[in-house]
């Protein structure tokens, strides 16, 4: 669970108090109140030591505020080991949710890319083209421990 707010224009449920709530309480309200949007990341920059956060982003169905379950990752050797570990997360997530992909979208590899600033889709791209040209992904359908 992410104690650091997002910074999403959208207003945070208003339910429960996300600064100093219990976590008991957060995971509660969490499943029994939300309501999964989309995912995306929050970050500065790629690249060794930058933080990324991970975000699921969801409406809570009391008061139709956002809701945002997270997880932050940080590169230690390489922008590559970062976007694995993206991959990785996004995709064990994405299996759980069974949602149809989003308008537009017709495969997880094209969501994954959308996920990025538009200044660094080219390296999510070519991180993905290199990890299907050696066959570490598995589809969409997989359970996400390859990469």
């Amino acid at each position: 669970m992410m104690k650091k707010l997002c910074n999403r224009p959208e207003p945070l449920c208003r339910c429960i108090d996300w600064k100093d709530e219990d976590f008991d309480v957060e995971i509660d309200h969490l499943i029994h109140n939300f309501d999964f949007l989309r995912f995306t990341l929050e970050y500065e920059a790629l690249g060794p030591g930058e933080e990324v956060q991970l975000c699921e982003l969801g409406q809570c169905r009391i008061c139709g505020g956002r809701i945002c379950y997270g997880t932050s990752l940080t590169a230690t050797d390489s922008t590559q080991e970062l976007i694995a570990g993206l991959y990785r997360r996004t995709l064990q997530r994405w299996n759980l949710k069974e949602q149809p992909f989003p308008a537009g979208v017709s495969s997880f590899e094209e969501l994954f890319v959308s996920m990025f600033h538009e200044e660094d889709r080219e390296t999510a791209r070519s991180w993905l083209t290199q990890a299907q040209t050696e066959g570490r992904l598995k589809d969409c359908t997989g359970n996400g421990n390859e990469v």
